[in-house]
């Protein structure tokens, strides 16, 4: 046989083939693949919002951080008109654009780069806004939640937070991330930031999926809830689970009338 170059494959094209460029590599158990193991393209929590949100028929969604595409799918396959996905990683964006073409998500599109500068310049209206596993990656976690009740009357959230209850600050969870606690202001009250740092990264850590810059905070839930309804939202919570191996974690449905 003669040599090939490098980079460059062999085998027959299938739809599937391009996902093993990132073999071993995938977070989510991608369909039609042997690929990843957290079921993500059929995550309970997003199934939990579609029904609680009346369902995604015709609507607009912009999901932020779609890590590798799987809620983008479940929306699409829930009847969403399109989805629109920013993603700052850099191999997850590869990874979202190998699912489209993969799955054959025709009415997906997504832009790279840090949502959070897109936010504060965006004029386009959304029917739902889709932030899962984003919010306590954020160093400013009250602009992210401002942002997002400016942009649509609809949006849903899956989040850690801080719990002293729940987790104290002897819990080896605690001892492990948080390395300090701020105090701050905001929506009429004073509230506390809970200052992280991430034990893995990106350059070394193929799956990696934490945020763009490395000092993150978590809020308590009591504060989330707080700038929700100071916006008018009603929310409702579902999947509140104290005990969860990287701390205490929430999902709310919250709409606007």
């Amino acid at each position: 046989m003669k040599d090939v170059q490098e980079s460059y494959s062999t085998e027959m094209p299938t739809a599937l083939s391009a996902l093993n460029l990132f073999k071993d590599q995938w977070v989510s158990a991608v369909p039609g693949s042997n690929l990843g193991t957290v079921p993500l393209f059929q995550d309970s929590r997003v199934a939990w919002a579609i029904q609680q949100a009346g369902g995604m028929t015709g609507k607009k969604v912009l999901e932020l951080g779609p890590l590798e595409g799987g809620h983008t799918y479940m929306f699409l396959k829930a009847g969403a008109q399109s989805v629109l996905g920013l993603e700052a990683n850099t191999r997850c964006y590869l990874k979202c654009l190998v699912v489209k073409e993969a799955l054959l998500l025709d009415n997906a599109h997504f832009l790279f780069g840090n949502f959070v500068p897109w936010l504060q310049e965006n004029k386009l209206a959304f029917d739902f806004v889709h932030a899962s596993g984003v919010l306590y990656h954020m160093v400013d976690p009250i602009e992210l939640l401002d942002l997002l009740c400016t942009t649509s009357t609809q949006l849903y959230l899956w989040t850690h937070y801080a719990d002293l209850d729940a987790m104290p600050t002897t819990d080896p969870r605690y001892i492990a991330g948080i390395i300090g606690v701020e105090t701050s202001y905001a929506h009429g009250r004073e509230y506390k930031l809970y200052r992280r740092h991430y034990q893995g990264s990106p350059t070394t850590d193929p799956k990696f999926c934490g945020g763009v810059h490395k000092n993150p905070a978590w809020l308590e839930k009591s504060m989330i809830l707080h700038v929700l309804h100071q916006y008018g939202f009603s929310t409702t919570i579902e999947h509140d689970v104290a005990g969860h191996a990287n701390g205490p974690c929430f999902s709310v449905l919250a709409t606007k009338s």
